[in-house]
């Protein structure tokens, strides 16, 4: 009986213990303890303002240099990154060692069907409502119409370009030739409207069903392309007087 009052004593003791809120130093850096957890005491996360166009961009970043990199002690230069057309604002290292993620940009874009079979119909909406309009996109609708009602599909690579021999109801006869180029150069709506649109490359396919594919030709190009113009038009819209000062563009 005495030994058990004696190990509730000492539970109870070590649970008080444990209860406590300590602070230590640990290198330099402010750590809690409680209980039986050690953890390092870090600036308090700011919610990140998401915005979909550039223009939103420059202005929110101009009102964190203004206002909140005062109120809020956001730490400058604020870091600007791109991996294709996703853009994130952070904030400088602060006495914590860690950074503020304040913003994500991405753009509202149409959804673009690539690298994948689909029906001549839904390919013809498809550049009529994602590309823009150009002599080159008007000549691959006129091909794929072509392709309308098609049975069969037989290809010939002459090496130039691709013949194929389509039997379908629309041809007098029921069968007709159709030629089409391997690569086609479009413009797909992929980017920000603050922005030049960026040519591309594709491949165009059509199976022996008389589906058709655009397969990217350029992988890798449209993301480098896509950085350059958002680097020259954040150069062009933010103040000079912050560039390279209270901002800095790493890409």
């Amino acid at each position: 009986m005495i030994r058990q009052a004696i190990e509730k004593v000492v539970e109870l003791a070590n649970a008080k213990e444990n209860a406590q809120l300590e602070q230590a130093e640990i290198k330099g850096m402010l750590h809690t303890k409680f209980g039986g957890s050690l953890r390092r005491v870090t600036t308090p996360g700011i919610e990140s303002i998401d915005t979909r166009s550039l223009s939103g961009l420059v202005e929110i970043i101009k009102s964190y240099i203004d206002v909140e990199a005062k109120n809020l002690n956001i730490q400058l230069p604020l870091i600007i990154q791109a991996d294709g057309n996703e853009i994130k604002v952070l904030s400088s290292v602060d006495d914590t060692y860690e950074r503020q993620i304040l913003i994500h940009c991405k753009p509202i874009v149409p959804r673009l069907i690539l690298n994948e079979w689909i029906s001549p119909e839904e390919m013809i909406i498809n550049l009529n409502t994602c590309y823009v309009p150009t002599d080159n996109t008007d000549k691959l609708i006129s091909t794929v119409s072509n392709l309308y009602n098609s049975k069969t599909v037989k290809q010939v690579d002459n090496g130039i370009g691709v013949n194929l021999v389509v039997e379908s109801d629309a041809f007098a006869g029921g069968a007709g030739k159709v030629t089409i180029n391997p690569i086609v150069t479009l413009t797909p709506v992929a980017t920000y409207p603050e922005l030049i649109q960026v040519e591309r490359k594709f491949n165009l396919r059509v199976d022996q069903h008389g589906r058709v594919a655009l397969f990217v030709a350029d992988r890798g190009y449209f993301e480098k392309e896509v950085q350059k113009l958002i680097k020259q038009y954040l150069t062009a819209e933010l103040p000079k007087e912050l560039i390279g000062k209270d901002v800095v563009l790493a890409f």
